[in-house]
């Protein structure tokens, strides 16, 4: 079946392009102007409680609503200079950190929140100035080195090695323990379970010099009062992508291969064959979604695997990472695999794009299900699939209509095939239907929050409803 779709796809390259739909005006639902300049803005929070975190270049936090785009909040909460998001999901709780402090704050106004004027619950730490005397380079004093969401509390990873649970209620210690010094550390977290990847410092006295350098992998059981951390080692050099699935897998890729750890079982490996050295960008994993009981039947037991998708320089494939077996390799396609600069799986999709194209598969299967490729002087911005649609936004040098230091921004749409029906392999995909939006100042930041789609200028945010 694969075969055939991916002649259809090759011989689709070179056909004639389909006539496009008349382009149809956006126009934003809410436009919000700040006085500061804009840092960064993170779509925070889940379906009940959805929310922009916008962060200024004062370190400031607001919290938005993307329904509106009034502030939820009658004051912002300071943070420190660098304020990062942690990255994982808390509910209604967004979690923050910079170099010496963590922020709790919440995103479901209530009469408490209201009254205590802003939406901080909690800060642990706070901002310290290095001690009198101190001659030393300054990122050398102990400071909060990351932070990741878990479902009940905030995991966190000092530069001196320390690791604690703080709790979503009040910010106190649950529990904490020891590593060798983090300067610099990845953490994941997967239900109960968290990974903190970290290389052995060279100058440690807790260490042995055979250890010095080596990259190693601690696992902790999120639930335990007393965790003790399970340390695998996994090699001396810093692999380029990590993630941490379920069944506490972490998956670790260095541009040759891929090593899979889990805190008991033996380190399995395997060599991916894509044509080329892996790359960082176009690098993610598919952990299949609960199945569809009446489409149970069509399912392959490919589809029942978690796979690792990546693009090289001659193809995109997926590989079983219980047993690094090939599931899926297509070398068709309208733009080559060498070009895909990013590479996203989003529930049970593939969203693979280049410089001016995107196209949307099925995980479990490569099939290709939707397409598209602008003209040559486009730029793509970003690209999602919400529902049945796959999304992307792409920039254009300035029209006529625009000045100098305005961009031509369109909305591109592309009808997907409802979840495991499939086409027969001599029907077309589905021809782009195109939305221009509004003229405006160069964007920073584009983000899909639910069916809207937030742009991010300098000092302004503009939210439109996807159609």
């Amino acid at each position: 079946m694969l075969e055939a779709v991916n002649v259809v796809v090759a011989l689709l390259a070179f056909a004639p392009v389909p006539t496009q739909a008349a382009t149809q005006e956006l126009e934003p639902i809410w436009t919000r102007q700040l006085e500061q300049r804009i840092e960064w803005v993170a779509a925070a929070g889940d379906s009940t409680s959805p929310a922009l975190l916008v962060c200024t270049s004062t370190a400031a936090l607001l919290v938005i609503e993307p329904e509106t785009g009034r502030t939820r909040f009658s004051t912002a909460v300071q943070a420190g200079p660098g304020v990062r998001l942690a990255q994982g999901e808390g509910g209604d709780t967004v979690y923050c950190y910079d170099r010496f402090s963590a922020y709790a704050l919440t995103l479901r106004e209530s009469p408490a929140a209201r009254h205590a004027a802003g939406p901080l619950l909690w800060q642990a730490g706070e901002w310290a100035l290095p001690p009198a005397g101190y001659r030393g380079d300054p990122e050398f004093l102990t400071r909060v080195v990351t932070g990741h969401a878990t479902p009940s509390a905030l995991l966190v990873a000092r530069s001196d090695g320390r690791v604690a649970l703080l709790a979503r209620e009040n910010g106190h210690v649950q529990w904490d323990c020891r590593l060798p010094r983090l300067p610099d550390c990845r953490l994941h977290v997967s239900g109960k379970v968290a990974a903190l990847v970290f290389k052995v410092p060279r100058r440690d006295s807790r260490h042995s010099g055979r250890e010095a350098g080596q990259l190693r992998a601690a696992f902790f059981e999120l639930d335990n009062d007393h965790p003790q951390p399970v340390v695998r080692t996994l090699g001396d050099t810093w692999p380029i992508w990590t993630k941490l699935i379920p069944n506490q897998r972490l998956v670790a890729v260095w541009p040759e291969s891929v090593v899979i750890a889990e805190p008991t079982a033996p380190l399995f490996n395997f060599r991916a064959d894509v044509g080329g050295p892996l790359r960082a960008s176009a690098i993610d994993v598919y952990a299949p979604s609960e199945p569809d009981p009446g489409a149970l039947a069509e399912r392959s037991s490919s589809e029942q695997s978690a796979l690792l998708v990546t693009a090289g320089a001659e193809r995109l494939s997926a590989y079983d990472l219980s047993t690094g077996e090939s599931v899926w390799s297509d070398e068709a396609g309208q733009q080559p695999a060498a070009l895909v600069t990013s590479l996203r799986v989003h529930d049970d999709m593939v969203i693979a794009t280049t410089p001016r194209s995107f196209e949307v598969r099925r995980a479990a299967s490569g099939e290709v299900v939707g397409e598209h490729v602008a003209e040559e002087s486009a730029r793509l911005v970003a690209a999602t699939v919400v529902g049945d649609f796959g999304y992307a936004l792409f920039r254009g040098p300035a029209s006529e209509e625009t000045t100098e230091r305005e961009e031509s921004l369109m909305l591109t749409r592309v009808a997907l095939p409802p979840p495991y029906r499939r086409p027969p392999a001599t029907q077309a995909l589905p021809r782009a239907t195109q939305f221009r939006l509004d003229h405006s100042e160069p964007i920073r930041q584009a983000l899909w929050v639910g069916r809207r789609l937030v742009l991010v200028e300098q000092k302004r945010l503009r939210a439109y409803t996807l159609p």
